[in-house]
C-alpha cells in the first residue's frame, strides 16, 4: 500500500467509521492515520523529525510555552493538543488544518508496500473535530523534509 491506495481506502469507508489505520508494525510503528468517516483526523510518523506541537510554534507562530501549558492541559483533560489551543483562542482553527494537513501529507508519504497491510484499530471517545479531506490532501503528499523550515 501507499499513500494514494490509502486515501482510496479512506474514500472508501463507512460515514461512521473511525479509528486508527497503523502501519510498520514490526519493528516499531512507522505511519499512524486516524480516519474518521472518510476523513483524516490526523497522520504522524515516527520517522519525522518533528512533532505537530513543533510545526504550531513555528506556522502558527504560538510561542512554545504556550504548547507545552497546552500539551500538559489537554492532557490532563484527555483532549487533544490543537483542539485545546483552538478552544483557547491561541491558534485559529484555519491555522490548526494547516500544521494537521502539513503533517499528514509528509506522515502518509512516508508510507509503503514493505509496511505490509495497516492494521485497523477502533476508536474510542470523541473524534476530532478538525479534519482533512482525502481530494486536498491527495494533491499535496510530499517526501517529508529532515528539518522544518523556518
Amino acid at each position: 500500500m501507499n499513500a494514494s491506495s490509502l486515501l482510496e481506502r479512506v474514500d472508501a469507508m463507512p460515514d461512521d467509521a473511525y479509528g486508527l489505520l497503523l502501519f510498520g508494525r514490526t519493528a516499531r510503528l512507522s505511519v499512524a492515520v486516524c480516519v474518521v468517516g472518510r476523513r483524516i483526523g490526523w497522520a504522524t510518523s515516527t520517522r519525522l523529525p518533528w512533532r505537530l506541537t513543533d510545526l504550531i510554534a513555528l506556522r502558527a507562530g504560538v510561542p512554545r510555552s504556550v504548547v507545552h501549558v497546552a500539551y500538559q492541559q489537554a492532557a490532563v483533560a484527555g483532549d487533544r493538543v490543537g483542539e485545546w489551543l483552538v478552544r483557547h483562542g491561541e491558534i485559529e482553527p484555519g491555522e490548526l488544518r494547516m500544521c494537521l494537513h502539513e503533517q499528514a501529507s509528509h506522515a502518509l508519504a512516508l508510507i509503503s508496500p514493505a509496511m505490509g497491510p495497516p492494521v485497523w484499530t477502533p476508536a474510542d471517545g470523541d473524534p476530532p473535530e478538525h479534519t482533512l479531506s482525502t481530494a486536498r490532501l491527495r494533491a499535496s503528499i510530499s517526501p517529508a523534509p529532515r528539518a522544518l523550515a523556518g
